[in-house]
């Protein structure tokens, strides 16, 4: 048994050394080799979305202006989920980077209050927000940085 494991290390001894032989040289280079192109520049030119996700504080104030029952002005506030995505679109000439972009989200904000007098009580949510702007920027470091300002309007449907 030790001699046919001898054999076996010294056949596997020789196949490894005739392998690394087999390797050993320089390597002649193929004739006809297109050289790499270049990386492509970077750029903020292009087509881009997202999702977003998070949570909010939602705040409502709720103002008797008729003091019809005696509570005046209160207050209510809650923590919310919000969630959404947006999606635009760039356009870099030299360091100017122009562009649009559109964001909607949903929203888990409510607040409701019944008071012990009766059917009166407060209610508020927001459930659905909106924005659209434009984006005016510049490109600094070689396109790795973009100071950028943001204008347009915003909508939120809720009750």
């Amino acid at each position: 048994m030790k001699t046919l494991t001898k054999y076996f290390l010294l056949a596997a001894a020789a196949a490894i050394a005739l392998a690394a032989s087999s390797f050993a040289g320089p390597v002649t280079a193929e004739k006809n080799v297109t050289p790499m192109a270049p990386a492509p520049e970077c750029t903020w030119t292009g087509f881009y979305i997202g999702l977003n996700a998070g949570v909010t504080e939602y705040y409502a104030r709720v103002t008797d202006d008729d003091d019809f029952y005696d509570i005046f002005t209160r207050d209510r506030d809650t923590g919310a989920f919000i969630g959404g995505g947006q999606a635009g679109y760039n356009f870099q000439w030299d360091q100017l980077v122009f562009g649009i972009e559109g964001d909607a989200s949903g929203s888990t904000a409510k607040v409701a209050k019944t008071y012990d007098f009766g059917d009166w009580h407060d209610y508020g949510k927001v459930d659905f927000m909106t924005t659209l702007r434009t984006r005016v920027g510049v490109s600094l470091d070689n396109n790795k940085v973009l100071l950028y300002a943001t204008g347009g309007g915003a909508y939120a449907h809720g009750k």
